[in-house]
């Protein structure tokens, strides 16, 4: 019995006195390389006060992995030593920092981080930057368990918008979009996973007003959201594939776009996502001007007008009526689209769009003064369309234009031949083309066009 009584007594004062043990000199290096080889990290701290109930605390702690190296003044953890490799409870950095190793994010840091979860207060403000630039946030509520329960308000002004990207796991793409420094302002409330956010951003590329709630399954709108943006890259790939993909092979705009979404019958699900149920009951997309690059689709829309002119140019000019659409099971259904093209071609378009499968359902109109423009046919009204289908798909569209081309050949030959010469029967073909009127189903314009004003 004694001699398993010492061994007992000196496991039970080893495992009682082992928090005062790793906080000297040698049991600190013990304790730092095994929490970092438990979380797969290199740790450093000049020195430490552990216990086995809390708080934990680090000073002048550094943490490197291979996304980044971060460093602060003094870290406290308010947990029992044993979940300390994970780091989840409440805890307080004093004058923090990270810098991350990321190709697409260089040079960019966290610093002068001060940040605490007492109870479920939690509060975090500090500076961010890029380069040269730099922002702030400060970021204040409760927190009980992120994202579900939690209740936060704060400022976030000229943040790296490539940080976002790293924390989120966006592959650039919050960057290529909203530009390369992003502000938010706003407040978010969850309970349960369901809440409601307002927020207002600001960047070089976008600017917006967003209320709107959400169900753990999909978000909604609250307000009408109007968006200001420019039409990068990223964005045109994004937006103009899908909204109008006859021949808006790549836009450029010197000026902001707009798009306009209402609250009604708009859904966006989000866990997990589905077209499918993706609603938007009314929007609006306002291009105004913009410049187009041209690309196969655009060069058969210019081989059917038989314009040489506007064919050897590499891009063209383009005027645009706000577009209205709407999205349901998939389907993107959008309104009437007039445009002129290089100040001088007059075109419309509209239709259906099959989202999940890329067909098309569109139409291409020839108003009266494109033919006349391109053809030279005249005495048609003024509102006349002539219709071509387009088919196929978004990558590839198709434009179905036998009978249009049919059409417009009989009725330039009639016009240029004199009256007497061709007969009766000719010559009712003629009276009667002269008295067409669009088909049933063409949208009415929506007059006046921004370029007769």
């Amino acid at each position: 019995m004694k001699n398993l009584l010492i061994p007992l007594i000196c496991f039970g004062s080893l495992f009682l006195f082992f928090p005062s043990l790793a906080s000297t000199s040698l049991g600190q290096k013990i304790a730092l390389n095994i929490l970092g080889w438990k979380s797969n990290s290199r740790i450093q701290a000049n020195s430490m006060r552990l216990s086995w109930l809390g708080p934990q605390t680090f000073f002048h702690l550094t943490i490197s992995d291979q996304e980044m190296d971060a460093s602060c003044k003094q870290l406290t953890a308010y947990m029992p030593l044993w979940r300390l490799s994970r780091l989840q409870g409440p805890f307080t950095i004093s004058n923090g920092s990270a810098r991350f190793h990321s190709s697409s994010c260089q040079n960019a840091a966290l610093e002068n981080l001060e940040a605490s979860i007492e109870g479920n207060r939690f509060t975090a403000k500090g500076s961010a930057r890029s380069g040269q630039q730099a922002g702030s946030f400060d970021i204040k509520g409760t927190l009980d368990r992120f994202p579900g329960d939690c209740s936060l308000e704060g400022r976030l002004i000229s943040i790296p918008a490539c940080l976002c990207d790293l924390f989120l796991k966006t592959d650039q793409k919050i960057e290529q979009i909203l530009g390369s420094f992003l502000s938010l302002e706003g407040s978010i409330k969850s309970k349960l996973g369901k809440g409601s956010f307002n927020i207002s951003l600001r960047s070089s590329h976008c600017q917006t007003n967003m209320h709107a709630e959400f169900d753990g399954q999909a978000l909604r709108l609250n307000k009408p959201l109007t968006a200001h943006l420019t039409l990068t890259p990223a964005l045109n790939d994004l937006l103009m594939r899908d909204i109008n993909p006859l021949f808006l092979t790549s836009v450029q705009a010197n000026h902001p776009i707009v798009l306009r979404l209402s609250p009604d019958n708009f859904s966006f699900p989000y866990a997990p996502f589905n077209l499918s149920s993706f609603s938007i009951g009314q929007a609006s997309l306002d291009l105004g001007q913009v410049t187009l690059q041209s690309g196969p689709s655009l060069q058969s829309l210019l081989d059917l007008l038989n314009n040489r002119r506007l064919k050897v140019s590499r891009s063209l000019n383009a005027w645009f009526t706000p577009l209205t659409f709407k999205l349901q099971n998939g389907t993107l259904k959008t309104g009437r689209l007039d445009l002129l093209l290089a100040n001088s071609v007059h075109l419309c378009t509209w239709g259906h769009i099959n989202l999940q499968n890329s067909k098309l359902h569109m139409y291409l109109g020839l108003p009266a003064a494109a033919l006349a423009s391109s053809f030279g046919i005249s005495g048609l009204h003024p509102d006349y369309v002539l219709k071509i289908p387009v088919r196929g798909t978004i990558s590839k569209p198709e434009l179905v234009a036998n009978s249009a081309i049919a059409q417009i050949t009989a009725v330039a030959a009639a016009q240029k031949l004199p009256l007497p010469k061709v007969g009766k029967l000719f010559g009712k073909v003629v009276q009667g083309v002269a008295e067409l009127k669009s088909d049933k189903d063409v949208p009415p314009a929506k007059r006046p066009f921004p370029w007769e004003r």
